[in-house]
């Protein structure tokens, strides 16, 4: 689970759980009772694909026009098995227009069709949120780490296992990449989204 501290008072105020088919829920606590209250708040689960969540949600704060906006950041991988090569899998940034107040009642879980799609780049805007799929999803490359925010820019690694596995005494090494997206719209930071990291295997 990743806790926030909304009114940086020391104490939670909820927090955020994804599950490994790709369920995000969000807990809020009564600040007089702690009583928490969850929801689900999000469902990237599509069907036929084999897409696994392994890391905990990058929450992420800045302002959607004037209204603030938590980008609730993670990205699909299948940790257990790393050398898989079918999953296609993404990175998604989902929108929390909800910071200062619970979710309502009556809230329906934004799915991952409601984001928007932005493996190629394009000026559209979605108040839901958007994704990418990685650059090479179609060789199974596939995140391995929790994502971080810095000045605007979500920070991942993601990891290409080798496309020639034989059977071997020494372990397959594959490429690993750093990538730097632009938090409000999944851009890149230079041309390409990413950069390759020179030590061979997966990132630390």
């Amino acid at each position: 689970m990743t806790a926030v501290d909304v009114t940086q008072d020391g104490v939670v105020d909820l927090a955020y759980a994804i599950d490994i088919l790709g369920n995000i829920f969000r807990v809020d606590f009564n600040t007089t009772n702690y009583v928490p209250k969850g929801q689900k708040i999000a469902d990237l689960v599509e069907e036929g694909k084999n897409r696994r969540f392994y890391n905990a949600i990058n929450v992420a704060y800045s302002f959607n026009g004037v209204r603030p906006v938590f980008h609730l950041n993670v990205g699909s991988g299948f940790r257990a098995h790393p050398l898989d090569l079918d999953a296609a899998d993404l990175f998604y940034s989902v929108k929390d227009i909800h910071v200062f107040e619970p979710l309502p009642t009556d809230f329906t879980a934004i799915k991952a069709s409601d984001l928007q799609d932005k493996s190629t780049p394009n000026d559209t805007a979605n108040d839901k949120g958007w994704f990418f799929s990685l650059d090479f999803s179609d060789k199974g490359e596939k995140v391995l780490s929790k994502a971080t925010t810095r000045g605007g820019y979500v920070f991942f690694t993601s990891y290409v296992p080798p496309q020639d596995q034989v059977e071997s005494c020494s372990p397959p090494l594959g490429t690993s990449f750093v990538y730097a997206v632009n938090l409000n719209n999944g851009d890149g930071l230079q041309t390409d989204r990413h950069i390759t990291i020179q030590a061979t295997g997966i990132a630390p």
